[in-house]
């Protein structure tokens, strides 16, 4: 994969679609059916290079000592299937992309061991980005219709960076 000082900046500003995943609890899953019925429920269709904000609402929990552990997370499958769908920039509104790290270890423990870090090591197969530790997604007032800003601080070969994210509105 590339490194963060080298993802093209066309990645970096689009469309942008806020998917409600709020009703998954905490160490769930977000499955690709998850994705498809947030996408029915607002009416819309992915296009290549959307910005994917995934709302868990997690983010009531910052600045708690249990919010590493107060959201779902992405799968490989539900990660590749953005992938193929042409996004290439996804975020979400909690601790990690991946379901929280003790989920991550019963799942282990369990002979699983595929689940670790599964849809970080998806990006080994298909090329993407995340955002983690999203804020304010439920403060943009639709799910689509606006732009999205997430232009990465350039440090050279370095395989994460900041950013601060920013939803556009039209007036």
């Amino acid at each position: 994969s590339r490194t963060i000082d080298e993802i093209p900046l066309e990645w970096c500003y689009s469309n942008g679609v806020v998917l409600d995943l709020t009703r998954k609890k905490p160490g769930e899953e977000i499955e690709i059916a998850d994705l498809e019925k947030a996408l029915e429920k607002i009416e819309y269709a992915l296009k290549p290079l959307d910005i994917v904000l995934v709302m868990t609402g997690a983010t009531k929990y910052y600045g708690k000592a249990e919010y590493p552990r107060m959201h779902p997370g992405a799968t490989r499958e539900s990660t590749l299937w953005l992938v193929d769908q042409g996004i290439k920039v996804m975020g979400i509104d909690a601790w990690g992309w991946d379901k929280p790290f003790d989920a991550m270890v019963n799942d282990v423990r369990e002979g699983k061991k595929e689940k670790l870090w599964a849809a970080h090591f998806a990006g080994k197969e298909k090329e993407y980005c995340h955002i983690e530790n999203l804020t304010n997604l439920d403060k943009i007032p639709k799910p689509y219709g606006f732009k999205v800003a997430v232009f990465p601080v350039k440090i050279e070969h370095a395989s994460a960076g900041w950013t601060r994210a920013v939803a556009i509105m039209d007036q």
